[in-house]
């Protein structure tokens, strides 16, 4: 039912109550009443979004599109100067050695240092 129907019911009911409401007894009232205040109510009831149903995020048509919430850095994206990095250390033992074939043909063309030990 769309909100235009909807809205001619609840005006429709509260004429029909005004008009036959002394004839009608009480039960009947109560019941179209209760009808009324259940479209009304209907009507007013928030849309749904990502909050309250399952429509995901990137889907949902009414959210609220302020950006991130993190506060800007005046860092450059990156690694920082002064900060040490980690990465793996060479092993004075290691367990296995695996030899790479390379071949050089299909490498860009320049200088290359083979003597890698």
């Amino acid at each position: 039912m769309n909100k235009k129907v909807a809205k001619t019911y609840i005006k429709k009911s509260g004429i029909f109550l005004g008009k036959y409401g002394q004839e009608l007894n009480k039960e009947a009232v109560e019941l179209i009443s209760g009808m009324a205040t259940f479209l009304h109510d209907t009507l007013t009831e928030a849309k749904l979004n990502s909050n309250n149903s399952g429509i995901s995020p990137s889907q949902d048509q009414n959210r609220d599109d302020r950006g991130s919430k993190k506060e800007k850095s005046e860092n450059k994206p990156g690694g920082q100067k002064g900060h040490k990095g980690n990465c793996l250390r060479k092993v004075e033992n290691p367990d296995k050695i695996i030899n790479i074939p390379i071949d050089l043909s299909k490498l860009p063309s320049g200088e290359y240092n083979l003597n890698i030990s």
